[in-house]
């Protein structure tokens, strides 16, 4: 297993969100079993303890790894998300979908940044965090 799986999961279901917002009564639930998904995701990376190397070119890899307190943090990242997602659903009318998807890419984004095994993947992780959360605000 991959640790990149972590925020692949939270990633593609908001893209998900975003084909499907016509749809409005489906975005909730929809969101609400990604982010499950997820925390059982991350319950077995925090068990299997998993990491690997992304290549970029000869010269330059990225790592990602859940280890030490990442094991902790990819298991609360989501299990705190998924109520907050799911008053979302329930309580916002007006933008539903890009509301869900941005909340979505925010979970994704902070597994990037807990499962990081280096400083460049630590600063993208960063950076894409401090995005979502400006286009939140």
């Amino acid at each position: 297993m991959s640790p990149l799986l972590l925020p692949l999961v939270p990633l593609g279901t908001a893209a998900l969100l975003v084909l499907l917002r016509r749809r409005s009564h489906a975005l909730g639930p929809l969101a609400v079993t990604g982010l499950l998904a997820t925390v059982a995701l991350a319950s077995w990376a925090a068990l299997l303890e998993p990491a690997t190397r992304i290549a970029w070119s000869p010269a330059f890899d990225l790592s990602l790894a859940v280890t030490g307190f990442g094991r902790v943090m990819v298991l609360l990242v989501p299990a705190i998300a998924t109520p907050i997602v799911a008053y979302a659903a329930a309580s916002e009318e007006a933008g539903r979908a890009r509301l869900l998807a941005l909340l979505l890419l925010f979970v994704a984004a902070m597994l990037l940044l807990v499962i990081a095994g280096d400083f460049v993947s630590l600063l993208i992780g960063w950076e894409l965090v401090g995005a979502t959360s400006w286009a939140l605000l």
